[in-house]
């Protein structure tokens, strides 16, 4: 347990508390706090409040103790929900992608589709992290949030992930999927351990500093993407 998922003791006062460690170590603990942080919070949105009424109080215990006596189906059954409602939300949004889209072949296309999203003011986060024990490039983006965006946002949001899967065609690792924050599915997530890629993506977030640094340079900035441009016309 501690090898795998980084399972430690602490003494917290006079009580001794179980603690999971979530590093680049123990990357199998992701999903036990996940769980835990569900159960947490459904705890706490049932617990009872001392302005309940007696009814009230008796409702919350009755619909807790439900729920634990389910868990983990309940939140299996939620997780299947997120994936439900994310594959109904790409479908019925894929007439947005333009028909006479060619399907990209050098990475400096799929950088070409990052950057249109922030010349859209698209909300989102790129990262580099650890997937699966992989060091990856991850991409998320709110689900809510671009499922009630603007139509232009959500058809560049979906142009970009027509880049992912354009890769993904031609064999490159993409994982794809609804991604729980403190125990409630809410993001979507885009990641790969495809080099070419998580360059791209050090990148992005080198020029994104440059662009927030008072110093800055917007025409040095422009050379700056030009010259990633050339670098990455390789083919995927």
């Amino acid at each position: 347990m501690e090898d795998i998922y980084g399972l430690r003791f602490e003494k917290v006062d006079e009580t001794y508390q179980l603690v999971f460690s979530k590093t680049d170590d123990c990357q199998n603990s992701d999903w036990l706090i996940e769980g835990i942080a569900a159960w947490t919070d459904k705890r706490k949105e049932l617990q009872p409040d001392i302005n309940d009424s007696a009814e009230a109080i008796t409702d919350k215990k009755e619909k807790y103790a439900f729920w634990k006596a389910r868990y983990p189906y309940d939140l299996g059954e939620d997780i299947q929900k997120q994936f439900a409602l994310l594959n109904d939300f790409h479908k019925n949004n894929a007439s947005l992608i333009s028909q006479s889209c060619k399907s990209i072949t050098t990475f400096s296309e799929f950088f070409k589709s990052l950057l249109a999203l922030d010349t859209e003011s698209v909300i989102f986060h790129t990262a580099i992290g650890e997937i699966t024990g992989k060091r990856s490039a991850v991409f998320t983006i709110n689900l809510n949030y671009i499922m009630n965006a603007s139509v232009s946002i959500q058809k560049t949001y979906m142009c970009f992930r027509e880049c992912w899967q354009d890769m993904k065609k031609i064999g490159i690792e993409i994982v794809e999927n609804p991604l729980p924050v403190d125990g409630v599915l809410m993001l979507i997530s885009m990641s790969t351990p495809c080099p070419q890629v998580i360059a791209l993506f050090e990148g992005y977030e080198k020029l994104q500093e440059e662009k927030a640094s008072p110093a800055f340079d917007k025409d040095a900035y422009k050379l700056e993407i030009k010259d990633m441009m050339r670098m990455f016309q390789s083919a995927i």
